[in-house]
């Protein structure tokens, strides 16, 4: 049975920074590809996601505007548009078929990826240096030099 959920971020989602993030992810960002792979049916036992309907999620499951693609995963996300909004759309049922591992538990490897990404981003624009390290967590981080 599918469970989607979404991975919210207080920020906005943009496209240029999601294929950023799945250019550092090892990820592969599908432009225009009207499908993600999910259990193919939405059965409607959880909640939709925050602004969706269950009509919606019943109608429309498996369709998105962008597709992001992790390799190994049996699932992929669905980069769903609606209201001039980008919601990002995943299947987590019997662990995603893989994608868990991948973007974490509620998705926080993904916001991370997602927030550094956007950082670097921001600093190219500035024309500022940095440089990326892992610390001994596994953690990405991004020094500043002034």
């Amino acid at each position: 049975m599918s469970h989607v959920s979404t991975i919210e971020m207080k920020e906005k989602y943009t496209i240029p920074v999601l294929k950023e993030m799945c250019k550092d992810m090892g990820w592969i960002f599908n432009e225009n590809k009207k499908t993600y792979r999910a259990f193919p049916n939405w059965i409607g036992d959880t909640n939709p996601p925050p602004g969706f309907t269950r009509e919606e999620m019943k109608k429309n499951h498996g369709k998105c505007s962008h597709e992001i693609e992790v390799p190994g995963a049996g699932y992929s996300i669905g980069v769903v548009e609606k209201n001039n909004n980008l919601h990002l759309f995943y299947d987590y049922w019997n662990g995603g078929e893989g994608l868990i591992n991948a973007i974490g538990k509620t998705g926080g490897k993904l916001k991370q990826a997602y927030s550094i990404a956007n950082t670097k981003r921001e600093l190219r624009r500035k024309r500022s240096r940095y440089r990326e390290r892992k610390t001994k967590d596994g953690w990405k981080e991004i020094i500043i030099e002034m």
